[in-house]
């Protein structure tokens, strides 16, 4: 019903106007429209707009206390759009984000990678690269497996595989296929023990490009003669109590005083390699000198035999 008018009349007196009657009627009619149409309590849709206020609600209110959705962000400590770093924290979230809210949905590290399909017998994680540099490896004894560890001497900068080989022969294994794994090449192993096994040639670097000032070995015969050839037992390290291995060899103290080139000493500071090490095949020279002499003095002999006495 339409807002009902009072006929005030002519001045000075009213002429024309609404009797006393008609004038509270119509205000009855006003006042009854008014109270049919308020807004009742608990039902959102009566109010549709606030046209007539000037001040926003405040938060107390049940408004923002802003006038524009920037400033209603700002005093609610709302993320801006389009700026991750906003939210630093969610603290009071207890149950995670699912995949489709942009999280993962799990609150382990372990339970995101099966969510994700990256710990699973279907799925292989494919990465561009990988690292480890957060100190050494302290779960190896949780199970079988092949761990990957950084700086388990502590401070040298070395990067370290290891196998836990539960019951098993352990060792590590390396070999390329083909991109469908239908052909396989041969593959290199080291054992638990210490030993390499390659199927192939083991070759170094030896182009004339690469040396210079070489002098022909002369003494091979003498050096190898002062050389001690020696059976053994061995331990893996100095910290082992127990000679499992029993080898051929060379002691190296002892050798690097007839052949110094072969032998690397072990060092005494903290971050070198304390072991000495021979290079077996550094040795290999001085043998073919050593035969390069015993054949010429074969051939002397010889000739000797045949000389008129």
């Amino acid at each position: 019903m339409a807002q009902q008018m009072i006929n005030l009349g002519e001045m000075p007196n009213g002429m024309g106007g609404d009797t006393n009657r008609s004038a509270n009627v119509k205000c009855n009619e006003n006042f009854t429209e008014l109270y049919a149409t308020k807004a009742r309590n608990g039902k959102n849709s009566d109010i549709t707009s606030l046209e007539a206020l000037t001040t926003p609600l405040s938060v107390s209110q049940g408004g923002t206390g802003a006038t524009t959705a920037a400033n209603a962000r700002e005093l609610l400590e709302a993320a801006k759009a389009g700026s991750n770093q906003d939210i630093t924290a969610l603290n009071g979230l207890s149950t995670p984000l699912s995949i489709q809210q942009g999280g993962t949905g799990c609150k382990t590290t372990t339970d995101v990678l099966k969510t994700l399909g990256l710990l699973n017998s279907t799925v292989t994680p494919a990465f561009a690269s990988l690292k480890a540099a957060q100190g050494v490896v302290s779960n190896i004894n949780t199970g079988q497996g092949l761990y990957l560890g950084w700086n388990e001497s502590g401070g040298t900068g070395e990067g370290n595989f290891i196998c836990n080989k539960g019951h098993g022969r352990g060792g590590f294994s390396w070999r390329t296929i083909n991109i469908d794994n239908t052909a396989t090449g041969p593959g290199m192993y080291y054992s638990f023990e210490g030993n390499l096994s390659v199927p192939g040639s083991v070759s170094q670097a030896s182009d004339r490009r690469l040396k210079i000032n070489d002098v022909e070995i002369t003494n091979g015969l003498e050096k190898i003669l002062k050389i001690r050839p020696v059976e053994y037992d061995r331990r893996s390290m100095i910290e082992d109590e127990e000679y499992t291995f029993h080898e051929a060899g060379m002691i190296a103290q002892e050798l690097y005083k007839v052949l110094p080139i072969v032998v690397t000493p072990g060092g005494k500071k903290k971050l070198e390699d304390p072991i000495w090490r021979v290079n077996y095949t550094g040795i290999i020279p001085y043998l073919i000198a050593a035969i390069k002499e015993l054949k010429q003095q074969v051939d002397d002999l010889s000739e000797s035999r045949h000389e008129p006495v």
